[in-house]
């Protein structure tokens, strides 16, 4: 039985959504999680452009869409497997370049699309110093997004008339760190937020999705924001683990190809954080054991919004305890769809687990991989998704993640099998 009912790739606006799945050669998607940084999705999707649909009139185009403003369309790509009432979404971005590729024959369009935070900003301004009395770090990027001093200027998808806004979702279940509104002057709104905000947390934020509400006639900008603990909250997801196995069974999934390595580029030994709130005094610390085995690898950050001393110490301490150790785990993944519903056994509980694999909401998501290496023993780890690419051609899709130890980058939750081993997992 195949689960998989294919992929479906459409353009949008904020007048609905047109299907170009016909003309789609190929594409793929890279989604990378940075921790105290921007993170960034990217979509290249290639379209057989034969016909001359999507030749511009200028070049002496006639077809369909000959007047599109491109720059003003977004990218949905999805795709239906069969155990799950609704489609998943892989990816949802703006249009930010296109290219053409026509011998007067045979042509190609390329669509370059990029998530709505790499796109948006505003304006060089200034921040004053202030308490919201909410220290929540979605809280704090949704307000200085919509600040009216240094606005944030959101794309209106070819409907001038409709309001543009972002909605953040708290997605932290708890340990969030303590931030306020820092001074800063001549500093757009989204560096802004990178630099008091995500570096002060240190957090996350995750571009997902574009939605157009039509009722009301709003275009709106959603992203997830992970705070200091790094632990999603599950909403209406399903908590558990995506599973891999060698020799998968039940709800596990197989992989083809699996690199191990150590975690040498993340070792942090020094950390400091200088807060730009005002009366908050530099922190400095230091993971004795991880300097004096590997040597001074320091990071630093200042201009940050952490409004105690406190605080700014534990931001300080995040990074020299969750990369102060080297491990040997699961580095990167490899797998396909067509490999995982070739494999024995493969059934609903498995295709449910794919549908996580490829859906948007499941990154920085814990995956559990089972795997047995040459002449050994066979080891099962924790790790969480830092990255993801998909490069998908008619009859094939492959997928690569990009992972992280678990037991650094997860914190503790109690009772939890994978996340709640004492003496193993960060309290946070």
């Amino acid at each position: 039985m195949t689960y998989f009912e294919g992929w479906r790739i459409y353009l949008f606006d904020g007048t609905g959504d047109t299907e170009i799945t016909s003309s789609v050669q190929g594409f793929s998607t890279q989604e990378t999680v940075r921790i105290g940084s921007l993170s960034s999705f990217d979509a290249v999707i290639t379209l057989d452009n034969d016909s001359g649909d999507f030749t511009p009139a200028e070049g002496g185009g006639t077809g369909t869409y000959k007047n599109t403003n491109w720059l003003t369309k977004g990218i949905k790509i999805k795709a239906d497997v069969d155990t799950v009432t609704n489609p998943l979404t892989l990816f949802t971005g703006i249009v930010a370049d296109v290219d053409f590729r026509d011998n007067g024959i045979n042509s190609t369009m390329t669509i370059m699309a990029q998530d709505w935070l790499s796109l948006c900003n505003g304006l060089p301004g200034d921040y004053t110093e202030s308490s919201l009395g909410n220290p929540a770090l979605w809280y704090l990027i949704q307000t200085a997004l919509e600040l009216p001093t240094n606005p944030v200027v959101f794309p209106k998808l070819d409907q001038p008339t409709y309001d543009a806004k972002p909605f953040i979702f708290n997605v932290t279940q708890n340990g969030e760190a303590n931030l306020e509104f820092a001074a800063a002057s001549n500093i757009k709104p989204i560096d802004y937020i990178a630099q008091t905000f995500l570096r002060a947390a240190p957090g996350i934020i995750l571009p997902i999705s574009i939605g157009v509400d039509n009722p009301n006639t709003d275009i709106l900008y959603f992203a997830y924001a992970v705070d200091r603990n790094m632990i999603p909250a599950v909403y209406d997801l399903d908590p558990a683990p995506i599973k891999f196995s060698e020799n998968p069974t039940g709800d596990k999934l197989a992989f083809q190809q699996l690199e191990a390595g150590f975690n040498y580029r993340e070792l942090t030994s020094v950390s400091s954080i200088t807060s730009g709130y005002t009366g908050v005094t530099p922190q400095t610390v230091s993971n004795t054991g991880t300097g004096q085995t590997y040597g001074t690898r320091a990071r630093s950050s200042s201009g940050t919004g952490n409004a105690t001393d406190a605080d700014a110490l534990d931001a300080a301490l995040f990074w020299t305890q969750r990369q102060g150790t080297t491990r040997y785990q699961p580095r990167r993944l490899t797998t396909s769809i067509e490999a995982m519903e070739a494999q024995s056994g493969f059934d609903s509980a498995s295709a449910a687990q794919l549908w996580k694999l490829l859906d948007a909401d499941y990154l920085w998501f814990p995956v559990v991989v089972e795997y047995t290496p040459a002449n050994g023993t066979q080891v099962e780890t924790t790790t969480i998704i830092t990255g993801r690419t998909v490069q998908a051609v008619p009859g094939r899709t492959t997928v690569t993640l990009e992972l992280l130890p678990g037991v650094d980058y997860y914190s503790f939750i109690l009772n939890d099998d994978y996340f709640g081993v004492l003496d193993q997992n960060r309290l946070g």
